[in-house]
C-alpha cells in the first residue's frame, strides 16, 4: 500500500498489522492499495440465477427468506439476494439464489422454494462470470439512484414488517418517472459472522457474532431531480420506521454497511467507540497531517465526510 507520505509498504499480520487491520473494509480513509493477495478457490461451473415472483406470493417469498438464512450454515456453498420491486404501480419479487457447487441447492427444496410458482427463470449451471453479468445488465444507465441500510437481528415478523412499509412508503410516492423502487434482502448468517475474526479481523461489530442478520438495502431508481426529495423522504421514512420496531422488538443492531449506506448515514459511528477509537490511531499514526480524511474526495470519513 502507499501511505500518505509517499512510502510504499506491505501490510499484514507480520509487518504493519494494525495498518493490516484498518485496511480490511474501512474504505479510503487510510492508504492506497495497490495490490493484495487472497486466498482462491478453484472454480470452473456453478448453479444460480434468478426467479420472479408476482405480489401474491410475497409473503410466502418473505418467509422462505427467513428460513434461507437460518438453514444457510447448513449449506454454506449456498447464497441469496431477495429483492421486493415497485415498478409501473405494480409489485413484484426477485429470489437470486447460487450454490458453488454445480446443481441446485438443497435450500431451493428444504425451504420450499421450489414449489411456490413463478413468472421467469434463469436457474441453471453457468459461470459465477455469467450470473455478475446477469445482475449487471439489470442495472440500468443514466438514472438517479440512492441506497440506504440497516442491520437487524434475523427476524421472521421483522421481515414481514419490512415488506409492510416498503409497500406503505412507496405506494405513497405515487407515480414518478423511472421510477423503479427495490427493497433488498440479504443476511449475514453465522457461518459468515465468525471467518470475519481471521488473521487478526477487522472493525466491523459484527465480526464473530452467534445470531443471523438482515441486512436490508432499500434501492431507489428515478428520473427526475425534481423527485429527489420525495424519494430521499420515503427512504428515510423507512429506515426510521423499521429502525424503531427493531429496536422495539430488542432486534436491531447498530451497524451500517458501509457499501450500502447513503451519504445521509453515518456509517462509521456505528463500527462502535472502542473499534473508532482504534481506527483513528492507526489514522494519526499512517497520515499525521490526515490527508486521506481531507484530500481524497467523497464517501465515508473518520470525522464524517467530505464532499460527495
Amino acid at each position: 500500500v502507499v501511505l500518505a507520505n509517499g512510502s510504499l509498504v506491505d501490510a499484514n499480520l507480520g509487518t504493519y498489522p494494525k495498518l493490516y487491520w484498518a485496511l480490511r473494509g474501512e474504505g479510503i480513509t487510510f492508504a492506497i492499495v495497490t495490490r493484495f493477495d487472497m486466498y482462491g478457490i478453484p472454480l470452473v461451473n456453478m448453479w444460480g440465477g434468478l426467479r420472479n415472483y408476482t405480489k401474491e406470493w410475497i409473503p410466502t417469498i418473505v418467509d422462505i427468506y427467513v428460513e434461507l438464512g437460518f438453514h444457510s450454515p447448513l449449506e454454506p456453498s449456498t447464497s441469496q439476494i431477495t429483492t421486493l420491486f415497485y415498478r409501473d404501480d405494480e409489485y413484484t419479487a426477485a429470489v437470486h439464489l447460487t450454490n458453488t457447487d454445480p446443481e441446485p441447492s438443497p435450500l431451493l427444496y428444504d425451504t420450499g422454494l421450489a414449489q411456490v410458482p413463478y413468472t421467469s427463470d434463469t436457474y441453471s449451471i453457468t459461470r459465477q462470470s455469467q450470473l455478475a453479468q446477469d445482475l449487471t445488465d439489470g442495472q440500468p444507465n443514466g438514472l438517479r439512484q440512492t441506497y440506504w441500510t440497516a442491520t437487524h437481528l434475523l427476524d421472521r415478523a421483522l421481515a414481514h414488517f419490512i415488506h409492510q412499509v416498503f409497500e406503505e412508503e412507496t405506494t405513497a410516492l405515487g407515480p414518478l418517472d423511472g421510477l423503479e423502487a427495490r427493497c433488498i434482502m440479504q443476511f449475514f448468517a453465522n457461518n459468515t459472522l465468525h471467518p470475519m475474526t481471521k488473521n487478526g479481523g477487522d472493525a466491523l461489530p459484527i465480526a464473530g457474532g452467534d445470531q443471523p442478520l438482515i441486512i436490508v438495502n432499500p434501492a431507489f431508481r428515478w428520473q427526475l431531480a425534481s423527485d429527489d426529495l420525495k424519494v430521499m423522504q420515503a427512504n428515510q421514512n423507512l429506515f426510521t420506521r423499521v429502525k424503531f420496531y427493531a429496536r422495539q422488538r430488542g432486534l436491531d443492531v447498530a451497524f451500517l454497511y458501509m457499501s450500502y449506506a447513503s451519504e445521509f448515514q453515518n456509517v462509521f459511528a456505528t463500527y462502535g467507540q472502542r473499534n473508532l477509537d482504534r481506527l483513528r490511531e492507526v489514522a494519526r499514526t499512517y497520515d499525521p497531517d490526515g490527508f486521506f480524511q481531507a484530500q481524497t474526495p467523497g464517501y465515508f470519513k473518520l470525522n464524517g465526510r467530505v464532499g460527495w
